[in-house]
Order: structure tokens, then C-alpha cells, then sequence
């Protein structure tokens, strides 16, 4: 096929190169007062979560419209210190081990899948993978509960309404006044009223949209304590009642959810995670599964990025008429090529050009990465193809389009030490690539062959009548499809998006 390079790739905005020179050559003073700008000016369906790591504490930052940010330090292991119970010690090292565990051992199953011979040796196969991904699974689960808590509601994009923030938060004020200055006998512990907690906080406490558990209310509860102490107060921690105060603050917390008129809860999250704490497939913890979530690198690259987007909105709209491929080139993937090339070659009739069965030369890979989306099925990212052309390094492209890399560890970042991290992921993102689908971690085609066939279905693109909805965007899509693969977390937790997110126009033949 042609795969000559478009004259009209894309209908968002090219990266201009020398406006971001200019920005990031201001003075200081400048450079933060485009941050402080940005910081509270965000368009109004996203918010940003940036996690990073100090000693042995979390650090959790929230970004949201017009509102200052929020910045709180959590032990990683502050549970296990209230509650005295070592099993539930989850120390970052730890957690690390036990995913680098999951994953080696991933790796050696799948290395060995093609010498199984026996139907006993297949049960046997896939009884080990599905108990990794059952690992997986309670890895995440004890991330959430014990790292995140009640902060959960960071997340949340749930907007609630001035005069219900405003009920809650006398009805929580009144809560603790008559509970935590005073014992469960009613003798008073101190001060008979505590400082006014921040409003924002009891904002974003109140706005999740989903259920807090009695270790989410305690872990609020706690919150409060240490606060009140800091200011100054005596509060006699160990004589308040945290079961009788969490069921108050419970039904405190149904009466304004009942009263809010919005049900809004759709806003984008982005991720900016540090170097030690990328490795972990956050997108997959129930709070953030069924949401639409992608990682960025910092705050500076979203203001770069959000320059390609319509004003108000963090989404770019793609016309897939521009769409290029590259399929099975190493020739090795049947199952990948028998269920990708029909439909591929049926998209010709919009305007795809691809390369199915062999390696692209020169003027092929240009084509491939001049387009408005790049599939890739193969192996790792394909930079190979890349670098061994004169396209050169990708981070050095003029132009980078939407990309989807289905191959193993295509989105998987190298550790430096002390320096930034490494990887396609960013060679892509520092050469404009808007938004990239790609995966953590190694997988096996057949399953990560179903979770792209799904995320195509998802944004309407590939035909497949089992699924009627589609989803507006490239992040919910991706999030709807890892219900589809057999290992929900082993494989489905492995892809991830960074960038933006991007909506596929397909028009009509």
C-alpha cells in the first residue's frame, strides 16, 4: 500500500515548536506565574492527581478548576500503626517487590506457552496466571486501602453544589464539636470547639461518589485529630469513639449527596506519578477503573498539550480518515493478523494505508507516523522500525500523531537513578504525540488482542454488534475494554494512556 506521507494529517493543532522555546525560556518569576495560571484555570472537565513519594510518605496534590490545589503527606503505612496489625503493613518497597514478583513470573509463563503440550499442562498454565492476576488484583486493592484511604476522594469529579458544601460542612463542624472535644461519658476532653477545618477539603471529601468504607471514615477521622493537634489543640485520641463518629459523619454525608442536583462525575483524571511510583497500574484501582484516566508527565507538558484542544476542554478530536498501520511485521502474530487484516483493509474505503507482514523501509515509516492515528501490532513499540530508518530517534519527529502501541512493554518506562525516567512513552510524548495507548508490562497477543479489538468496538470504529454503546473518547474506551480479556489485571491493568485524551471522528462513505 501507499503509506507516502498525508498533506492534511490532523485537524487538531500542530505543536509550535517556537512558542514552547519562548515559554520555557522565561525568568522564573514568569515561569511560575504560567503555573500558578494554569494550576487554577483548568479546563472544566478534568482535574489533575500528581502522587510522589518522601521518605516513607505519599504525597497527593489535586489540581481541579478553579480551586486552589490541595496537598496532603500520608505515611504509607498509617493503618497498620492505628490498628497494630502487621499483615497489614504495605511499605513501598514491599509493594514493588510483590509487582516486580507478578511480573518476572508473567514473563516466564508466557515464555514457555509454546512448549505446552498437554491439556493437564494448560490447566496447569492457566490456573498460575490467573492466580498472578488474582495477585495483581489484591495488590491494588491494599494500595487503595492503605495508601489512599479516605483521600480517595481526590478522584472524585463529582460538583457539588455551594449551599450543599455549605450544609455538610456545619453538619460535619457540629459532629465533631459534640464527639471529639468530648468523651463518650460526655465529659469534655479540652476546648469545647476545635478551628474551622478548610472548606475546600470538606469539599473534595464530600463530592465521592462512591462509597467510603469504616477504615475510609476512620482514616478522615484521624486526618481531623492530627490537624486539630497541630494547631495546638490537647485531644485525648484514644477516648473518642471512631465507630459512633464515622456512622454520623456517614449519614451527614448521604443527606448531601441526596441533596445534590448534579450528577456530574465524568471529568477526566490525570496522573502525573514520580519515578517510583509509575510502575504501578493506578488506572486499575476501583476507584479509578471506570474512569476516563491518563498520565502526563508534569503540569507544563498538560499546558502544552491543552494548546491543541478547543478552549474549555482537555480532548482533541481525531479524523481517522488519516489513519496508518503497521501489522505483524516481523510475521509472527497469526492470531493478531487473522483478526486485525479484514478490518483494517475494509477502513481502506475512509482512507487507511498500512503495511501488513513485513518491515517498513524509509519513506514507509514517515508515511506511518504523518497521519492523524498510528496503529502498531507487534513487537514492544516498533521504535526499532523507527530508529533503523532515516526517521532517526522519534523524540526528534516534527510530527507525532495519536498512537496506539499494542505490542509488550510498549509503554513501559526505564528507571535512572536519580535522573528522569526513560522510555518510547516519552520519546512519543517529547515529539507532540498528543495521546498513547501502550502497554506497562509484557502480555500475551491473544489476550491483549481482545482488549484492542474492545477499545476499537468501544469508540464505534470496529464491527462487533455485541456492543451497542460506544464511548465518547480513547481513555473511557480503554477503561470499558480491560472487562473484556480473560485476565482483567494481568493484562487489562497493563495498558495505559498517556497524554490526553482523543475523540475519533469516522465520517460517513
Amino acid at each position: 500500500m501507499d503509506v507516502a506521507p498525508p498533506p492534511h494529517a490532523t485537524n487538531f493543532n500542530v505543536v509550535d515548536w517556537n512558542k514552547l522555546k519562548n515559554r520555557y525560556t522565561l525568568p522564573f518569576d514568569k515561569a511560575l506565574e504560567n503555573f500558578s495560571s494554569l494550576a487554577t484555570s483548568l479546563p472544566g472537565d478534568c482535574i489533575v492527581v500528581q502522587l510522589s513519594v518522601h521518605e516513607e510518605n505519599l504525597i497527593m496534590v489535586r489540581y481541579a478548576p478553579n480551586r486552589d490545589p490541595l496537598a496532603f503527606q500520608m505515611p504509607f503505612q498509617r493503618f497498620a500503626h492505628r490498628e497494630g496489625e502487621d499483615d497489614e503493613l504495605l511499605p513501598l518497597s514491599l509493594a514493588r517487590e510483590e509487582l516486580q514478583s507478578i511480573i518476572e513470573t508473567s514473563n516466564r509463563l508466557s515464555s514457555a506457552s509454546p512448549s505446552i503440550q498437554t491439556a493437564r499442562d494448560k490447566n496447569s498454565w492457566w490456573e498460575e496466571r490467573k492466580n498472578l492476576d488474582f495477585r495483581m488484583s489484591s495488590l491494588l486493592a491494599k494500595m487503595e486501602k492503605n495508601w489512599i484511604g479516605s483521600f480517595k476522594c481526590l478522584f472524585s469529579g463529582l460538583v457539588l453544589e455551594e449551599d450543599v458544601v455549605d450544609s455538610f460542612a456545619q453538619d460535619l463542624e457540629l459532629v465533631l464539636q459534640q464527639t471529639i472535644f468530648r468523651s463518650p461519658s460526655g465529659k469534655s476532653l479540652g476546648k469545647t470547639k476545635g478551628p474551622r477545618l478548610n472548606r475546600q477539603i470538606i469539599e473534595c471529601f464530600a463530592s465521592f461518589s462512591g462509597t467510603y468504607t469504616d477504615d475510609d471514615l476512620e482514616d478522615f477521622l484521624h486526618f481531623i485529630i492530627d490537624s486539630y493537634q497541630a494547631a495546638g489543640l490537647s485531644i485525648a485520641s484514644d477516648e473518642v469513639d471512631a465507630d459512633r463518629i464515622g456512622c454520623e459523619i456517614r449519614s451527614k454525608l448521604e443527606t448531601a449527596k441526596l441533596a445534590c442536583r448534579s450528577r456530574n462525575n465524568q471529568q477526566h483524571v490525570f496522573l502525573i506519578l514520580d519515578r517510583e511510583l509509575h510502575c504501578f497500574p493506578w488506572e486499575s484501582m476501583s476507584i479509578l477503573q471506570d474512569r476516563s484516566v491518563s498520565r502526563i508527565p508534569s503540569m507544563s507538558f498538560l499546558q502544552d498539550r491543552l494548546e491543541l484542544t478547543p478552549e474549555d476542554t482537555c480532548e482533541i478530536t481525531v479524523d481517522i480518515r488519516q489513519t496508518r498501520f503497521l501489522l505483524d511485521p516481523k510475521l509472527d502474530f497469526k492470531h493478531t493478523r487473522g483478526l486485525f487484516q479484514p478490518w483494517l483493509e475494509e477502513m481502506s474505503k475512509y482512507g487507511w494505508k498500512g503495511i501488513i507482514g513485513r518491515e517498513p523501509i524509509d519513506l514507509e515509516m514517515k508515511g506511518l507516523l504523518s497521519g492523524s492515528l498510528y496503529l502498531y501490532f507487534g513487537h514492544g513499540s516498533g521504535a526499532q522500525f523507527v530508529e533503523s530508518t532515516n526517521v532517526k530517534a522519534i523524540k526528534k519527529l516534527e510530527h507525532c500523531p495519536v498512537a496506539m502501541l499494542w505490542g509488550c512493554s510498549s509503554g513501559r518506562l526505564k528507571e535512572m537513578g536519580d535522573f528522569d525516567l526513560s522510555g518510547n512513552a516519552y520519546n512519543y510524548m517529547l515529539a507532540g504525540c498528543p495521546s498513547l495507548i501502550a502497554n506497562l508490562w509484557d502480555v500475551t497477543d491473544k489476550d491483549i488482542d481482545r482488549l484492542a479489538q474492545s477499545v476499537f468496538t468501544h469508540l464505534g470504529i470496529f464491527p462487533q454488534p455485541s456492543i451497542s454503546n460506544t464511548v465518547p473518547n480513547s481513555t473511557l474506551a480503554l477503561a470499558r475494554a480491560r472487562e473484556a480479556v480473560k485476565l482483567r489485571y494481568l493484562t487489562g491493568a497493563a495498558a495505559v494512556c498517556y497524554g490526553i485524551p482523543s475523540r475519533f471522528v469516522l465520517p460517513q462513505v
